[in-house]
């Protein structure tokens, strides 16, 4: 029977094995090493994410702010315009201011002239807005809502008040009865005939109120 014999010294055979072991415990580690990163790693990346989708977040609502903030100011606007345009259009409808002046003109008689013409009241009353913007609902942010612009009504003058100069007593009398021929008022009063002498001329002052 052959027995083998180690030659290599005792001292070298244990360092060798101390190697051998080092060698597995360093493969051991670095598996160990490499398997607690990746829920690390995975750990890290998610909070990157959830950062970057807080910023989103941020961003997003202050983007909202700012369209609603632009948003009710157009609509102020919008509503402005709207109500100038129905106040133009209700205007517009009311009387045919030229064939009435040109009206006035023709029933002047001679020797008169005028020094006024206004309707009395001199402005319709103010209007206020009709479109609101409604204010948000609790919840999730959603568009305002825009309330429906109502019809525009307007108080229009129902008196045309006419002030004017004659060089005859007679004349605004004469006046009166050209616009009440015309058929256009519903009455014609002389409200005022009031003599008047200015610079050695003498002159009868009228004041003439037409009602619709």
């Amino acid at each position: 029977m052959i027995r083998r014999i180690n030659l290599i010294p005792v001292p070298l055979q244990i360092e060798r094995s101390r190697k051998r072991r080092m060698r597995r415990w360093s493969v051991v580690v670095g598996i160990a090493i490499a398997g607690a990163a990746v829920p690390v790693a995975a750990q890290w990346l998610q909070l990157r994410s959830v950062e970057e989708l807080r910023a989103t977040h941020v961003k997003i609502q202050s983007d909202l702010t700012a369209s609603r903030t632009e948003l009710k100011s157009l609509s102020t606007e919008a509503n402005d315009l709207f109500l100038r345009l129905e106040r133009a259009k209700a205007l517009r409808s009311k009387r045919n201011w030229s064939g009435m002046f040109a009206l006035i003109g023709r029933a002047l008689p001679e020797g008169c002239w005028l020094s006024s013409l206004a309707t009395d009241p001199d402005l319709p009353p103010p209007q206020q807005a009709v479109a609101k913007v409604l204010p948000p609902s609790p919840g999730p942010p959603t568009t305002p809502t825009l309330e429906k612009p109502a019809p525009v009504f307007i108080e229009a003058p129902r008196r045309l008040r006419i002030v004017g100069q004659s060089v005859e007593a007679s004349g605004p009398l004469a006046f009166v009865l050209q616009l009440k021929d015309a058929g256009v008022f519903r009455d014609v009063v002389l409200e005022r005939s009031q003599r008047e002498i200015n610079d050695a001329q003498t002159t009868f002052r009228f004041e003439v109120v037409c009602l619709w």
